[in-house]
């Protein structure tokens, strides 16, 4: 009876870590701009290790070394800069900081 007791409990554990896998692993990709040194902006999942960032989204993923990576930073900042006007902002500039 011991050895279907420890079997048993074995097996429930093993299903429960097997389970709870996927909801601990997505806990470590956070969403970003990925904004690379060749220009590129990639939006991501991303997750980082030492000196690798791994990015995915729904259909695949690809690694990249830290040294190709420029900066990450969040969808949000990332669409209001693209949407600034250069010209506004010197303007703005000029007038808000003489």
């Amino acid at each position: 009876m011991n050895k279907f007791y420890s079997f048993k409990t074995q097996a429930i554990m093993t299903l429960l870590c097997i389970g709870l896998h996927p909801v601990y692993s997505q806990d470590k990709y956070k969403q970003g701009v990925i904004l690379l040194k060749d220009g590129k902006a990639i939006i991501s999942e991303y997750t980082n290790d030492k000196d690798t960032y791994f990015l995915r989204n729904e259909k695949k993923g690809k690694s990249f070394r830290s040294d190709e990576i420029d900066a990450i930073v969040s969808e949000e900042y990332y669409s209001k800069i693209k949407k600034s006007n250069p010209w506004k902002s010197s303007i703005d500039s000029l007038i808000y900081f003489n």
